[in-house]
């Protein structure tokens, strides 16, 4: 069973009040649960796409920032509609019932990502029985598929929430192998840019915890045949950032440190600082301890990036590497593959991490 922390039940449980206020039914509530899952992780997230912030990412369209941060308002606006003209919410969708749920949660959202709500499908139902607010009438002939998304987890596979987006960080244990998930929500980075994102697909069904070691990928040119190591901090920087773009397009996965099967934000940062020589803690939290807090207009390319915009902890919760110019690296969130974007000025707690190499 997934182990829901205090913050996505809370939110969870005013999107159903807000939803039982208005009459929606459980299917309704739960394309909302689904969306906010999707779109957040269920966390009142302070980031995102551009100006999107909140539970379900709404654009400034939908209303003001302090609108769409308030979960009440934000669930309010998902069902009948934001503040600004043509926001429509699901309630007002007539013919919603005869969609799925996926295709009801992208009419409201309208989602580069039209498919990706319906793999939340078991675990909105998880939550909301949890809340005792699911009526399972409402869901006759109603196939559920087998959820791929690591937050339906094993009975034998520990979650440990330690305040890092990167979902399940540290899955390998150094001495057996085993995974030690650490981490219980899904993460939305900042920002996405034209052209520097993964293909608009679902990414493949994984086997999270099998062969995720921290090394070098298997089969293949490995980047040391590709690019032999420079002598000078100069050289090993620009090493970096070339190292870095190599991997662009590489998918999101939770827990994912090895490119050949995907990587997660601190893993993607933790594998190209390695070929250097560079070596850095598994999760967000401790890299952005491992250099000097500084500026980001003091930043050098090859430096990182972190971002402080979760209530669970005081350190980083997402990492990415700085490439000059207001650029970084970054492997964001699933759906998504390692991008380039620009850094906006209003991005929440965000500071530079110096590195001496």
């Amino acid at each position: 069973m997934p182990t829901w922390s205090p913050e996505q039940l809370s939110n969870a449980r005013a999107i159903a009040t807000v939803g039982r206020n208005l009459g929606a039914s459980s299917r309704d509530i739960m394309i909302g649960i689904m969306a906010a899952m999707q779109e957040s992780g269920l966390r009142n997230l302070s980031y995102g796409d551009r100006d999107s912030v909140g539970l379900f990412q709404q654009r400034s369209g939908w209303g003001s920032r302090q609108q769409r941060m308030d979960p009440m308002e934000a669930a309010r606006m998902f069902f009948q509609g934001g503040h600004g003209a043509g926001q429509q919410g699901l309630l007002s969708l007539s013919n919603r019932d005869s969609l799925s749920l996926s295709q009801a949660a992208q009419k409201v959202q309208r989602s580069a990502f039209p498919d990706a709500y319906g793999k939340h499908e078991n675990e909105a139902k998880d939550i909301l029985s949890s809340l005792g607010e699911l009526n399972t009438n409402q869901f006759a002939g109603t196939q559920v598929s087998e959820s791929t998304d690591p937050l339906k987890m094993g009975p034998d596979q520990v979650v440990q929430q330690n305040g890092d987006l990167d979902l399940f960080a540290g899955l390998n244990s150094p001495t057996t192998g085993e995974a030690t998930a650490s981490g219980t929500e899904a993460a939305t980075a900042p920002g996405i840019e034209a052209g520097t994102i993964a293909p608009d697909i679902p990414p493949d069904p994984i086997e999270m915890f099998d062969g995720m070691d921290a090394t070098t990928p298997t089969g293949g040119s490995t980047f040391e045949d590709l690019f032999p190591k420079q002598g000078t901090v100069g050289g090993n920087r620009s090493r970096v950032t070339q190292l870095a773009r190599q991997l662009l397009g590489t998918p999101y996965v939770w827990g994912g440190t090895n490119p050949d099967s995907g990587l997660d934000c601190s893993g993607f940062v933790q594998y190209v600082l390695r070929q250097v020589g560079v070596s850095l803690p598994r999760i967000s939290a401790q890299q952005a301890t491992a250099g000097r807090r500084v500026g980001i207009q003091d930043l050098q390319a090859g430096d990182l990036v972190g971002w402080n915009n979760s209530t669970r902890n005081n350190g980083a919760d997402h990492i990415a590497i700085y490439l000059g110019n207001g650029q970084i690296i970054e492997a964001p969130r699933p759906g998504l593959g390692v991008r380039i974007r620009s850094l906006d000025d209003d991005e929440g707690d965000m500071w530079g991490v110096a590195l001496d190499y």
